[in-house]
């Protein structure tokens, strides 16, 4: 079989580490190199626990999004309990178990769907209301994201959605200089054999497309191809690249959903050199 490599340009976070030791264990090479930084957004303008309470369900999209939300909270100053932070609030729906995990560390109730990401959030809600979209649609919902959140989760639900901004994604620096000290160059092409580059927001794939048309480029233009994260980043990066390069789409950003690809990849490979 072929040796792939992989670079995953997303933040350090655990899930990312769980990620790329799932991706090792399948034979796969992989790059971590982050190309966005996520911040907290200062200051973030809180809602009030009154207020919180008054909605029927929370959504937090991220373990990102749930620290930093806790972190703002426990910063305003109002002596809570970190560890029972979100005790009392409404359920907080998450994308999976480690944002679960984290939302019940600090005394909240999580609830995840079957499946991921935010079509399966709205799928697992629309249930609970007889598949009726009318009544959800009535619901109060707030969504725990980033500046440029939620729109997925507002797109399938028909209607805007009220958001608790906790962060901001910051792109490194768009240029063949290096923006660590002590390099010569991006440590991007510092990687002449990627395979595939994970895409998983609009933000990564603005950098990487911004980098990879920077000529000459040390990636390979042709070969390397984006495996990118939802519908929407597909057309995206179709258009960005008009065809010099293979878009793959995924369904949904998830870690699963590049595991599952990559599954049914050597499948289909070793199918293929048994017959």
């Amino acid at each position: 079989m072929p040796k792939h490599t992989i670079l995953i340009p997303r933040p350090a976070s655990s899930s990312t580490t769980q990620l790329i030791s799932e991706l090792e264990q399948r034979g796969l090479a992989v790059i971590k190199q982050p190309l966005i930084s996520i911040q907290q957004i200062q200051p973030i303008e809180l809602r009030s626990y009154t207020e919180i309470c008054s909605y029927d369900w929370l959504v937090c999209v991220s373990e990102k999004a749930v620290k930093f939300w806790v972190d703002a909270i426990v910063c305003s100053g109002k002596g809570f309990d970190k560890q029972q932070i979100l005790k009392g609030l409404p359920p907080i729906w998450v994308p999976g178990a480690t944002t679960a995990e984290c939302v019940r560390q600090h005394g909240g109730e999580a609830r995840i769907p079957e499946g991921s990401g935010s079509p399966a959030i709205y799928k697992a809600m629309l249930n609970s209301f007889g598949d009726d979209p009318t009544k959800l649609k009535e619901q109060k919902i707030l969504i725990i994201c980033g500046k440029e959140g939620g729109k997925e989760f507002a797109r399938l639900l028909g209607r805007s959605i009220d958001k608790e901004l906790v962060y901001q994604t910051n792109s490194f620096p768009v240029s063949y200089e290096a923006p660590y000290e002590g390099t010569d160059e991006h440590p991007l092409f510092q990687h002449g054999n990627v395979s595939h580059i994970w895409i998983t927001s609009k933000s990564i794939l603005n950098v990487v497309a911004a980098l990879l048309n920077q000529k000459p480029c040390h990636i390979s233009y042709n070969t390397t191809k984006l495996i990118v994260g939802s519908p929407r980043l597909e057309l995206l990066a179709k258009d960005i690249f008009a065809g010099e390069r293979e878009v793959i789409g995924l369904a949904e950003p998830t870690n699963q959903a590049l595991l599952n690809y990559f599954d049914s990849y050597f499948d289909s490979y070793f199918d293929n050199r048994g017959r």
